[in-house]
C-alpha cells in the first residue's frame, strides 16, 4: 500500500478529526470499506478481515446489552422475557463494520439480531478491536417488515431463523 489512509475517528465534528491509519491496513487487519455509487472508499469505517469470534461464554454479556439497549431507546418494551429467561444470543450476531474511537484506538460493532415477543429488534454494540472486550456503547432499533429501510435486516432475520438460531 503506497499512500496514506487517512481516517476519521471519534464523534463527527466539523474539525478534521482525521490520522494516518495505514498501519491497520497495510497489516491486513483491516481492508477499506467501499461504499456508494460509483464505490469510494470510506474514511469513517472500515472492514475487518477477521471478525473476533462471538463465543459461548459471551451470552450473558449479550443478554444484558441486549436489555439496557432496549430500556433506553424503548423504555415501553417489556423485557421480563429476556431478562428471566434469557436466550442463546451467539449465533444471532453478526459483524457490521469498524471504525476508530481515537487514533489507533479501532472499535468493531456488531449487530444482534434479537426476536422478543412478535417483535423484532437490531442491537448494535462494540468490541475493543484489539483486547476483544465490550464497551458500553449500544443502541437498539426495532425492525419491521413494510420499511424498505430495513430489508437487509429482514433478511438476515430469515436467515438466522431458517437456521435454527432461537
Amino acid at each position: 500500500m503506497s499512500s496514506k489512509v487517512m481516517m476519521y475517528y471519534g464523534i463527527w465534528s466539523p474539525d478534521d478529526n482525521r490520522f494516518d491509519a495505514t498501519r491497520w491496513f497495510s497489516s491486513g487487519m483491516y481492508k477499506r470499506r467501499l461504499m456508494g455509487t460509483p464505490a469510494e472508499a470510506s474514511t469513517e469505517t472500515m472492514l475487518r478481515s477477521k471478525p473476533l469470534p462471538i463465543v459461548a461464554n459471551m451470552n450473558d454479556d449479550l443478554v444484558a446489552i441486549a436489555g439496557v439497549a432496549l430500556e433506553y431507546d424503548f423504555p415501553e418494551v417489556n423485557t421480563d422475557s429476556l431478562i428471566n429467561d434469557p436466550p442463546i444470543l451467539t449465533g444471532r450476531v453478526k459483524y457490521w463494520a469498524s471504525k476508530f474511537d481515537k487514533p489507533d484506538k479501532p472499535v468493531d460493532l456488531y449487530n444482534l439480531f434479537l426476536n422478543l415477543g412478535q417483535e423484532r429488534f437490531v442491537i448494535t454494540f462494540s468490541r475493543d478491536a484489539q483486547t476483544g472486550e465490550l464497551i458500553d456503547k449500544n443502541s437498539a432499533r426495532r425492525v419491521s417488515a413494510d420499511q424498505e429501510a430495513d430489508a437487509q435486516y429482514v433478511q438476515i432475520f430469515k436467515e438466522l431463523d431458517a437456521a435454527g438460531n432461537p
